[in-house]
This record gives structure tokens, sequence and C-alpha cells, in this order.
């Protein structure tokens, strides 16, 4: 996530999971909500990633903690909500601090104005700031309190040495001037932490990841731009604006 001094914030983010499912996943756009919002999602599920006609975008990311349990409402279920209802990162955040919260994610907001990273857990809702004009999360809890109660062994080391490899790019290398220009911080190459994942063909079942999208979102222009693949073999993109209308109360 890009943060500018001046000048709308953008970013982009990938999205791995199991090659077996590369076919169970959609792009979307979504009416009857209070906002009209656009992005995508797997098949069944409300909404993932995306901005709505107010300008509000939404990354998601999975974490484990501790005392992650079946009940409350489903983090996909709350990406679902705040794009369809919430104007602002503001009212995004009041949303979910009232939320039933069981589950852990980490929502990465931005609107044409700043960002923050809502990092949720059963322990509540914790807004992470930009640092340095960056905003960088993959799949462990910044959080000291929450990184606290972390799920070991769900995603470490990987997580964290993908999110020291993008630091490190993102303090070395110019800024870029425009959101697709991020796309190339998320490129990777085979020794490297894993920031694209390519399956390995040896693997068993269930440990075949994948990088299956790049999704750059632009809130001020309300559009989301969706590559199915890696930025690896990011070139062609499909671009979706979130309309302008919204549903009366």
């Amino acid at each position: 996530m890009r943060v500018p001094e001046s000048g709308a914030p953008y970013g982009v983010q990938t999205w791995d999971w199991h090659i077996e499912l590369a076919e169970c996943w959609h792009t979307q756009e979504v009416r009857g909500t209070r906002y009209a919002f656009a992005g995508i999602t797997e098949h069944g599920i409300l909404g993932k990633i995306g901005v709505n006609s107010a300008g509000l975008g939404l990354f998601f990311t999975i974490l484990g903690h501790q005392d992650d349990s079946a009940a409350g409402i489903p983090v996909h279920v709350l990406a679902a909500a705040v794009l369809g209802e919430a104007g602002s990162i503001a009212e995004a955040l009041d949303l979910l601090r009232t939320a039933p919260i069981r589950t852990s994610g980490a929502f990465t907001l931005l609107d044409p104005g700043t960002a923050v990273c809502a990092e949720l857990s059963p322990a509540g809702v914790t807004a992470l700031d930009p640092e340095a004009g960056f905003l960088v999360h993959t799949n462990h809890f910044l959080d000291p309190v929450a990184a606290a109660r972390e799920k070991r062994g769900l995603f470490e080391p990987d997580s964290q040495l993908r999110h020291a490899l993008l630091t490190t790019r993102l303090q070395d290398c110019p800024a870029p001037a425009h959101a697709v220009g991020l796309v190339p911080f998320l490129r990777s190459e085979p020794g490297e932490p894993k920031l694209c994942c390519v399956p390995d063909a040896d693997a068993s079942f269930g440990d075949r990841w994948a990088t299956l999208a790049t999704v750059v979102l632009e809130p001020a222009a309300r559009t989301v731009r969706i590559h199915a693949g890696s930025p690896n073999t990011a070139a062609d993109w499909r671009t979706f604006a979130a309309a302008e209308t919204v549903v009366a109360r």
C-alpha cells in the first residue's frame, strides 16, 4: 500500500490459495447494498477484496490467533459488510468494533484521504498506521498484543520473510508514481520468500499453493484492476469501476 504525502492512497495484493481451487473464484459487481462494490471473491463467499462506490477499498489477509473459534461473524462476511455499508475508513472501523469477532484477519483499508490496517482477532480490533509512506502486511500480527497470542505454525516463518523482503525493497527502491508501479515489488524468483507462489508438483494435497490473482485498488477512482495470476505474469488486466449509486436506507 502506497500512502503518498499528497494524493490518494493506492495498493496491490496477491491472493494465494490451493491450486486445486484455481477455478473456484470470480470477479464480482454487487448492487443493492448501501454502496455498490466490485472486486474478487471465492465461490460461495460474500466478499473478499474490492472497492466500493464511496471510494473505500479493502484488502483481505487471513491471520491466526490462539483464541479463534467458529462463533461470531466470519471475517469474509465482515469484508462484504464493510464494502457494502461503510463509506469511509472511520465508518468501517466503527462497524468492525461493534461486531462479534471470534476469528482473525487483517483488513487493509484505504479511502481517498488515508489508509490503515485493521487487525481483527478475538481480542478486538487494532488500527495500524502507515510508516514512511507505505503500509505492508502479510499473514502474521504486527500489533504486539495480538502477536503474543499468534497461532504458531500456520504461516511462519514464511510470512515474516515475505514482510521483511517487501520492507527492504520499499526502502531501497524509488516509490512508484502510480498503482500498477507497485506490482514489481511483489515479484519473486525461486529461492526468495514466496511473494509469488508456484505449486510444487510433488507436494501433497492441501500443500500446493499458487498465486491465483493480483489485485490493484485505486479508491479515489473507484476502480479495481484484476489479473488472473501472479505479479510475475501480470500483463493483462480486467478493470472494474464501482458504480456511483447509493441505496436509500
